[in-house]
């Protein structure tokens, strides 16, 4: 489970940072991204430690 929404987190960050944009504000767009990323990436690495 944790896997699955570790990848969508990933996915949506690279959705706000590359493609949508959501906020008029660059800085702000690679922040949210960049937090999507990396929650993620611990997501994963958190279904990987419990197996």
């Amino acid at each position: 489970m944790y896997i699955f929404i570790g990848i969508l987190n990933i996915l949506c960050g690279i959705i706000i940072g590359l493609i949508v944009k959501p906020f008029n504000n660059q800085v702000v767009d690679i922040c949210i991204s960049l937090l999507f990323f990396v929650n993620g990436i611990l997501d994963i690495r958190k279904a990987i430690k419990n197996e």
